[in-house]
C-alpha cells in the first residue's frame, strides 16, 4: 500500500485497510485561501496537503470557528454604539440564565481586572466578547455574522455564537476578513476562474469577474476602520505577534485574528492587509481527534506559522509587488476614541471617574488663540489652497481644520492624564494592601 508521508510525500508500507483510516486519522490537514478584497479574485486556493492521498477540499469544509468570529460581535455592537469609547469591561464569570445557565470560560481559566474593547480582542478574552454580544444583541450578532458572509450554515442567537461556536468555511471566514480589508463592502462572490480551454488554447467558456460595484455594503466604513484597528493591535501586541518577530518579522499594514475551537480541535488565523485578505485552518479530519494542551493547539501554533509563512514569501518576492505595502485607512476621531486608554486595568474605574473624563468633551477650556502654530502649518501641507478658493476662504478653511486638530489633541491629553493618573493611583492602592 501507498500511503502519504511528511517524510517523501508518498511510501510504500504493509498496512491494512483499518491501520491506514486511523494512521490518515492522525494526519494534520489544512486549507488556504487568498483573496483580493477589492475585487474578489482568488489569488491562491489550497485545499489540503496532497491532493493525490485526500481529495478532500478543506477550503470548502465547515469547522468551528472560534475566536475569529469575534469581530463581527465587535462590528455589530460598534455599528449600534452600544459600546462606549474607551468602556471597560470586567472580566468575570457571568452565568446565562435564559440560555441553560450558559457560562462562558477563558482558555487560559484567569479572571481578574477589567479590559477595554482593543485590550480584550488583543487578548481574545471570552467573557467579555459574550458581554458585548449581549449589549449588541445575540439575534443582531448572528444577523451580522450572517451579513459578513457565514450565510450557508446555521448561526444561531445564543451566547456561544459569539466564542465561534458555529461552524463555517474558509470561504465564508476570508470573504469576512475581506469585507472588513474592504471598508465593509463585501464581495458579491470570490472567483477563481476566467475560462476554460481546450488543450490547443480554443475557449470552450468564459466565466465573468465579480463587478465591485455590485459588492454589498454591510458595515460603514468608518466602522469597519475600527474592526481593522482592533485587529491590527491583535497583530502588534496581542495572540497574532508572533508575525511581526522571530522567524516571519514581517513589517507594513496587518490585521488578523487566531482562533482555536473547543478542544484545540481547529486552528484558524484570519489576517490581511490592504491588498490581500489570507485564510488557513488546520485540523484533523474529525474533530474529535484534537491536541491535549492547548500550548500545541492553539492557532497561534498551528495555523498562524502558515499564514505567517505565506505571507513572509509575498513580502519578500519582487514579483508580487502589486500584493504589497499600502495602508489602512484610520478610523474617524469618534471611533478612535475607543483606543485612547490602556487594553488593562487591575481594577474598573468608577462610574463617577469615567463620567468625569467625558463631561464637557466639546468645552475642554478651549481658546482658538492658543492653536499651536505648527498645527496650522501641518494643516496648510495637507491642505493645499483650492485653484477656485481665494486667499480668505483658505484661511478660514485652514483654521477649522486646526480648531479641530487642537481640540483633537487636548482631549486625548486629557484622557491620557486620566488613565496615566488612575494607573498610578491603582498600583498605590495595591502597595498599601
Amino acid at each position: 500500500m501507498t500511503i502519504f508521508s511528511w517524510d517523501g510525500g508518498a511510501v510504500d508500507t504493509l498496512m491494512s485497510p483499518t491501520d491506514s483510516l486511523k494512521y490518515y486519522l492522525t494526519l494534520l490537514n489544512t486549507g488556504l485561501l487568498a483573496v483580493e478584497p477589492q475585487t474578489g479574485l482568488v489569488r491562491a486556493w489550497v485545499g489540503g496537503i496532497s491532493q493525490r492521498f485526500i481529495q478532500y477540499d478543506h477550503v470548502k469544509s465547515r469547522r468551528s470557528a472560534g475566536s475569529t468570529i469575534k469581530p463581527a460581535v465587535y462590528a455589530e455592537a460598534l455599528r449600534q454604539g452600544v459600546i462606549e469609547p474607551c468602556q471597560f469591561f470586567p472580566d468575570t464569570q457571568v452565568v446565562y440564565q435564559d440560555y441553560k445557565n450558559y457560562t462562558p470560560r477563558n482558555s487560559n481559566g484567569v479572571y481578574e481586572g477589567a479590559y477595554s474593547i482593543h485590550g480584550a480582542m488583543a487578548k481574545s478574552i471570552n467573557t467579555v466578547a459574550v458581554a458585548i454580544a449581549q449589549l449588541a444583541g445575540f439575534e443582531n450578532v448572528a444577523s451580522m455574522i450572517k451579513q459578513l458572509g457565514v450565510d450557508q450554515g446555521w448561526v444561531p442567537a445564543y451566547p456561544a455564537t459569539a466564542l465561534g461556536a458555529i461552524d463555517a468555511s474558509l470561504i465564508e471566514m476570508t470573504t469576512m476578513y475581506a469585507t472588513f480589508a474592504n471598508r465593509g463592502l463585501r464581495p458579491s462572490k470570490l472567483h477563481y476562474l476566467d475560462r476554460i480551454e481546450t488543450a490547443d488554447g480554443r475557449v470552450l467558456h468564459r466565466f465573468s469577474r465579480p463587478d465591485p460595484a455590485t459588492f454589498q455594503r454591510v458595515l460603514d466604513a468608518n466602522v469597519s476602520d475600527a474592526v481593522t484597528r482592533l485587529l491590527q493591535i491583535v497583530v502588534d501586541r496581542g495572540t497574532g505577534s508572533k508575525l511581526r518577530g522571530g522567524e516571519f518579522s514581517i513589517a507594513g499594514s496587518i490585521a488578523g485574528k487566531t482562533g482555536t475551537s473547543q478542544n484545540q480541535a481547529d486552528g484558524w488565523f484570519l489576517g490581511y492587509t490592504p491588498r490581500l485578505a489570507v485564510g488557513v485552518w488546520v485540523g484533523s479530519e474529525l474533530p474529535s481527534v484534537h491536541f491535549r494542551t492547548l500550548n500545541k493547539g492553539q492557532a497561534s501554533s498551528t495555523a498562524l506559522p502558515i499564514w505567517g509563512s505565506f505571507m513572509r514569501e509575498i513580502m519578500r518576492n519582487p514579483a508580487l509587488a502589486v500584493w504589497q505595502g499600502g495602508y489602512f485607512s484610520p478610523p474617524t476621531d469618534m471611533m478612535a476614541e475607543h483606543f485612547d486608554c490602556p487594553g488593562y486595568l487591575d481594577m474598573m474605574p468608577s462610574v463617577e471617574e469615567y463620567m468625569q473624563l467625558y463631561e464637557d468633551e466639546g468645552a475642554d477650556g478651549f481658546d482658538p488663540s492658543q492653536i499651536p502654530y505648527e498645527i496650522i502649518q501641518r494643516m496648510q501641507l495637507e491642505n493645499p489652497q483650492q485653484s477656485d478658493e481665494d486667499e480668505a476662504s483658505y484661511q478660514v478653511r485652514i483654521m477649522e481644520l486646526a480648531d479641530r486638530a487642537y481640540r483633537r489633541e487636548l482631549r486625548r491629553k486629557k484622557r491620557q492624564d486620566f488613565w496615566d493618573s488612575f494607573k498610578v493611583n491603582t498600583t498605590t492602592e495595591e502597595n498599601n494592601q
